[in-house]
């Protein structure tokens, strides 16, 4: 957990029961039926006057799927560990991915990480001017 997270949890008030919920009103919540988190989560970023249009309009069954939703963490956190270096092994164990090809598509590098990738690879020029000489 990072200490930042750590830090806020610690100055929430807490029951003293150890295997109490974190958020008890999402802690009884059967699997498959969170649409309440991904609620939640859209009233705040609305509220914060953030634009989360749809990506992807309901057609039929199923949901709406907006550009930015409670879901869009999963992507920004993985994608940030990976723009720190972190390897995607270690990446994959922390985002609860069990193959590596999930573990790819949540990824989505920065410009300059792919940039300094690039600038890694030695002069091409200077290997070539002290093979002349």
């Amino acid at each position: 957990m990072h200490t930042d997270l750590e830090s806020y949890l610690l100055t929430l008030p807490s029951s003293d029961k150890p295997d109490g919920y974190l958020c008890p009103t999402l802690g009884g919540a059967q699997a498959g039926h969170r649409a309440s988190l991904s609620r939640d989560f859209g009233a705040i970023v609305e509220a914060a006057g953030i634009d989360r249009r749809a990506g992807r309009e309901k057609t039929g069954k199923g949901r709406t799927f907006f550009r930015l939703g409670f879901h869009s963490l999963h992507h920004t956190f993985n994608s940030m560990i990976a723009d720190a270096g972190v390897s995607i092994e270690l990446r994959a164990k922390l985002t609860g991915h069990t193959t590596l090809a999930m573990n790819d598509r949540y990824t989505h590098l920065a410009d300059a990480t792919k940039r300094r990738a690039i600038e890694s690879i030695p002069s091409l020029a200077k290997n070539l001017s002290r093979s002349k000489t």
